[in-house]
């Protein structure tokens, strides 16, 4: 007999239907943990769930969800895409995101992990929680691509604010090349978001990328 989780343990697996309780939960959190100008509606989430290039992981602690990730797979190159990674106010703090993080990295193989992340480059008043955001990512293994000015499509209402892209490298990798990355946004704009990024617009947000950027700093 398999003996379950004990009393406070997370216990992570994937959402599999796109109604119910532990739908309604995580998507609370997620409309909690992230601003409007970058959250896909309700039911652009609710979408994703049964898409085979998806997986929405749940943390959950006695039943009660605590923590999420949104994943898209790449069925074109070995990447993916961390979209979004969140807890519940009343548990952060608690190591559940890094939790999360290694679930994210259990279940994409050798793929490197692409990580959309608020820029902290412009002064802002949310300046240092975006730089802390940066550090979590960091000493879990990832490193930012510089010279990259990526940009995210708008998705609501609101433009989405500036962002870096961060890439956990995958087994073995050591270094990422322009073309790549060149590859990697045209397949993100495509799966996650719908969208074809213009020739031009891609172009400029690669121009100052160095033709390969070392990931083992």
């Amino acid at each position: 007999m398999t003996q379950g989780p004990s009393r406070g343990e997370l216990r992570i697996a994937r959402l599999s239907i796109a109604e119910g309780p532990a739908f309604d939960d995580f998507y609370e959190i997620f409309c909690e943990a992230l601003p409007a100008s970058e959250r896909k509606t309700r039911e652009q989430i609710a979408a994703l769930v049964t898409r085979p290039d998806y997986r929405i992981l749940i943390g959950e602690i006695d039943d009660q969800v605590m923590s999420f990730a949104v994943l898209f797979l790449s069925d074109r190159h070995p990447m993916a895409l961390l979209e979004y990674l969140g807890t519940s106010a009343a548990a952060r703090g608690r190591g559940l995101g890094a939790e999360m993080f290694r679930a994210v990295l259990d279940r994409i193989g050798s793929h490197s992990l692409v990580i959309e992340v608020d820029s902290d480059r412009q002064d802002s008043s949310d300046r240092e929680m975006r730089r802390r955001r940066k550090q979590f990512y960091a000493r879990l293994g990832a490193r930012q691509v510089m010279g990259v000015e990526y940009r995210m499509p708008r998705i609501g209402a609101d433009s989405p604010p500036e962002l870096d892209l961060m890439i956990w490298p995958g087994e073995g990798r050591t270094q990422v090349t322009r073309g790549e990355v060149t590859a990697w946004i045209e397949a993100i704009y495509r799966g996650a978001y719908d969208r074809v990024v213009p020739d031009d617009e891609l172009a400029k947000m690669v121009d100052a990328m160095p033709s390969h950027v070392d990931l083992t700093r």
